[in-house]
């Protein structure tokens, strides 16, 4: 079995060794580049240069046995397999992306053990083996490190941790032997659907985050052909009941399922294309209760509701199912696809090529009824008794930043008019859903895909300005420190110790980011509670400003002095507790205690906002923060939606990355489908993607 993992992983990086695929036959001999070409006779016709073949690897029949070989030679006994499968269908992954109907898999895996172990390999679809492969990599990411070995005896502890991997490529070979490339098919279609939450989800850069957009492509293009973009209940032919995935299945149980798999693709694809307007999949019947296409919403029934006869009465929206996630983000992308088709502008606005340009006020006020919509069409993750559906709140999360983003434009503006004072709360409101949301991941970081690291940011972000607005406005203190509480609540997020973050880097740089602001804002607290009116023009930039010439301030002067000096514009630049000793060198009291911040901090490293547009505008449209680490840094992207991520930065810093944070410096660069990311010193191999 450790041999099939080797020979697995150099399959995987074929093309990028030295090594040439004929050495994976039997035969030592050596290939030169040129022993593809016909033989050649000397001077004397009479003898011939001896007659080389073709390396056996790259005809695809013999390929083939190759690869069902070391497949086969991954495939755990009968007990290890349906326990890793039992963990997969009762854990969170199942749970949140419900690719697969429990029930008929569970029915499939017992009858591709009862197969008899020497016609097994002939009787069983390949495009299955891509799809079990798949379960037990979720079931190994459920397991216990002990439990895992003890499952995988004939492998040595040290392979354990790249099993998942090993396995992953493995359903990639077996989606080969089964010619996914030129026989369109169901399980392609599930299989690749896997492959997206460990790539896109829990991946660890860029280029996984690529071949996550790839897997999906050609998924969308399996379901196009399948006709899946346009199955009807009144036309039972548009349904691919003749799929070896559906064999034996009821018609009502395979309608669904369609349905199921429709709604996830056209969720992915309405919430990760690269720019508006680059969507596989339409977004035609939105406005007739559809998410796309022709297709209706899947039924909001569960695995067990589907293998009734007949099917029961469909549960109530407000009810989570297994149909729930299809059925909402359908909905989501057909919002998004429909609102930013429609106005040029909007397009612009969300895409990189331009900020400027806003949409209208009677848009906005349509976005955001069509969103709320989804809101009330869906359970809220809050009100949830049951276990973490890291999915479904990473959608909630993802609707509520979508709102952020439709009025934060406006909340900042100094005009008082009905529409700016509902934006202004509208935005508010939206973060601290988003912030609400993600602490309750908290219970399973390790779930929290890595670019919501963004989303928690940009929210904090808000909460800042609406904190900074009531401290110069002169609220009493316990709404002070309400607000202040909800900018903390963010804070504790990026500060839980989580051994699994797949970015601990960035982590760090955005506990850093809003530990700077609440630090900012203690101080300006402070000016104000001691009497120090507002200086002409001091607001909301001023106060960035501040922050700006604290971080880019020499490191010796503490980060509280500087801020100090920056916010309290009347005391000329002098700091009364630390520069300027009074009479008798007894200095006055500063900025009064904050309960989590020193006044005196000896080291701060803050966020780099030196080339950072602070002003109304620029604060409020503007994707990009820089953050500036000793000897390194990179960009953050504050304000992005489901849609926006960093590879190699919000998803994880890769094998670089990790080299990167015990100080190794170097730089690297990847790229992909539209990506590249570049990085120095302890973050390597960053990338930024605007999706959507």
């Amino acid at each position: 079995m450790e041999s099939a993992v080797t020979s697995l992983e150099y399959l995987a990086n074929e093309g990028t060794t030295s090594q040439a695929p004929g050495s994976l036959r039997s035969s030592s001999s050596h290939h030169s580049p040129y022993a593809i070409l016909p033989p050649v006779p000397y001077q004397n016709q009479n003898v011939v240069r001896p007659v080389a073949t073709l390396p056996a690897i790259l005809d695809r029949d013999q390929r083939s046995g190759y690869l069902l070989d070391m497949i086969y030679g991954l495939i755990p006994e009968e007990v290890a397999g349906r326990r890793l499968s039992s963990l997969y269908l009762m854990g969170q992954h199942h749970g949140a992306w419900h690719v697969l109907h429990g029930p008929s898999f569970g029915t499939e895996l017992k009858a591709f053990y009862r197969l008899d172990p020497t016609t097994r390999r002939n009787e069983t679809d390949p495009a299955w083996l891509a799809v079990y492969l798949m379960v037990l990599v979720f079931g190994l990411q459920d397991a216990t490190p002990t439990e895992a070995s003890a499952l995988f005896p004939h492998l040595a502890p040290v392979e354990i941790p790249r099993l998942p991997s090993a396995l992953y490529q493995a359903s990639r070979f077996a989606l080969e032997v089964a010619k996914w490339d030129s026989v369109p098919q169901i399980r392609h279609i599930q299989a690749a659907l896997l492959y997206f939450p460990f790539l896109f989800h829990f991946g660890f850069g860029a280029e996984e985050s690529s071949q996550a957009l790839h897997h999906l492509s050609s998924a969308i293009s399996a379901a196009q052909w399948l006709g899946l973009d346009r199955i009807s209940s009144s036309d039972p032919s548009t349904v691919p009941t003749h799929d070896l995935a559906f064999l034996d299945y009821p018609f009502p149980l395979v309608f669904e399922l369609c349905k199921r798999l429709y709604g996830h693709l056209n969720f992915l694809d309405g919430t990760t294309s690269r720019r508006p307007g680059l969507w596989r999949l339409s977004s035609s019947s939105f406005q007739n209760g559809g998410g796309g296409g022709s297709t209706e919403l899947p039924g909001n029934y569960t695995d067990e509701d589907l293998m009734l006869e007949p099917i029961p009465k469909e549960r109530p929206t407000g009810e989570s199912t297994a149909a729930t996630v299809a059925r909402v983000g359908s909905l989501f992308a057909g919002t998004i696809k429909m609102f930013l088709s429609e106005s040029e502008g909007s397009m612009r606005r969300f895409s990189d090529e331009s900020r400027d340009d806003d949409l209208s006020y009677e848009d906005e006020l349509r976005y955001d009824a069509a969103l709320r919509s989804i809101l009330d069409s869906m359970p809220s993750p809050l009100a949830s008794k049951d276990s973490i559906n890291w999915m479904l709140v990473s959608l909630y999360t993802s609707v509520h930043n979508r709102l952020l983003r439709i009025h934060r434009p406006r909340m900042a503006r100094e005009i008082s008019t009905e529409a700016y004072e509902s934006s202004r709360h509208a935005s508010i409101a939206s973060a601290k859903e988003i912030v609400a949301a993600q602490r309750l991941m908290m219970e399973c970081p390790h779930l929290r895909p890595g670019f919501i690291k963004r989303w928690i940011l940009g929210a904090a972000l808000v909460l800042t300005v609406d904190l900074v607005i009531s401290i110069d406005s002169g609220h009493n203190p316990s709404v002070l420190s309400a607000k202040r509480l909800d900018i903390a609540q963010a804070l504790d997020i990026f500060e839980q110790d989580n051994p699994l973050d797949r970015s601990p880097a960035t982590t760090q740089q955005c506990a850093r980011t809003v530990d700077a602001l609440l630090l900012a804002c203690h101080h300006r607290l402070g000016a104000r509670q001691s009497g120090v009116p507002p200086a002409e023009g001091e607001g909301l930039q001023s106060f960035f400003e501040a922050v700006a010439t604290a971080v880019s301030s020499p490191a010796d002067v503490t980060a509280s002095t500087l801020l100090w000096m920056a916010v309290d514009n009347s005391s000329n630049g002098q700091h009364p507790s630390s520069l300027a000793p009074h009479n008798n060198g007894v200095q006055s009291s500063g900025p009064p205690p904050h309960p989590n911040y020193p006044p005196h901090p000896t080291s701060v490293q803050m966020p780099d906002f030196s080339n950072f547009d602070f002003s109304f505008e620029g604060l409020m449209t503007q994707d990009s923060l820089p953050v500036t680490t000793p000897s390194s840094s990179f960009d953050f992207g504050m304000f992005g939606g489901w849609e926006s991520f960093g590879n190699g930065m919000w998803n994880g810093q890769g094998q670089q990355g990790q080299q990167g944070q015990q100080g190794q410096q170097g730089s690297g660069q990847g790229q992909g489908n539209g990506q590249q990311g570049q990085a120095q010193g302890h973050n390597q191999g960053q990338g930024q993607q605007r999706m959507g």
